[in-house]
């Protein structure tokens, strides 16, 4: 309901994780710099397992994801 997400909005509020300001009439929400850190932290630990590589795979934060096949040693083996 309406009523429940204020509500879990206002306890984000006190908890120091959002902030909130009047927008053209209407109120917007931003995380706190506290809550953007947290916010990350979760959200890396709910994809920890699915950001590593599979047997014969490349990392999410392997060289070849930004520079191309090329500069990844996995990928010079493989040819």
């Amino acid at each position: 309901s309406v009523e429940s997400l204020e509500w879990h909005m206002e306890q984000l509020q006190v908890d120091n994780y959002l902030i909130s300001q009047e927008m053209n009439g209407e109120i917007a929400y931003k995380l706190t710099d506290f809550g953007r850190k947290e916010a990350g932290q979760r959200f890396a630990g709910a994809f920890e397992g699915l950001q590593k590589a599979g047997h014969g795979e490349c990392s999410a934060d392997c060289d070849c994801q930004w520079e191309g096949h090329d500069s990844c040693q996995h990928h010079l083996h493989k040819h």
